[in-house]
């Protein structure tokens, strides 16, 4: 006997299939930071690295340095390259995109750094998510979900 799904349960079962692939988007991929030395960005060739690691966004950040949406077993690999071909670059695989940078506080003053960020990280995962690429987008949307109540 064939398998019958009504309207019903055919839109919870999207609904659920939607929530579980963010939610495997969420424990598969994350943001890294990468920031290249003034003097080195001429020699940096960013095309290489999609090479090396899934990575399915790459965003010039305000700062000059890149985020980077990495699949996380594939880190070891890109930390690697990058170590490798561009020696003075730094990977923060810790990276939040919610924190300013030591210069955006320097210059903006804490408070007004934090909303800054805030809001260029708004800008850019809404941006994103509108190119239509599916797995950045879908994990762009799932930080804007966890972290759009706190906003202010």
């Amino acid at each position: 006997m064939p398998l019958v799904i009504e309207a019903s349960n055919s839109e919870n079962l999207q609904v659920h299939s939607r929530k579980h692939h963010v939610n495997e988007s969420g424990k598969t991929y994350a943001l890294v930071r990468l920031a290249v030395p003034l003097q080195d960005l001429h020699l940096f060739k960013l095309e290489i690295l999609p090479y090396v690691a899934d990575i399915p966004s790459i965003e010039l950040l305000n700062d000059g340095s890149f985020e980077l949406l990495a699949r996380k077993r594939d880190l070891p690999n890109l930390r690697t390259a990058v170590r490798s071909l561009f020696p003075n670059a730094r990977l923060e695989e810790d990276y939040n995109p919610l924190d300013p940078t030591g210069s955006d506080v320097a210059f903006w003053g804490l408070l007004n750094a934090r909303k800054m960020v805030g809001t260029w990280f708004y800008r850019r995962a809404l941006r994103i998510i509108q190119t239509g690429n599916m797995r950045a987008a879908m994990y762009y949307r799932q930080l804007l979900d966890v972290n759009g109540p706190q906003r202010s």
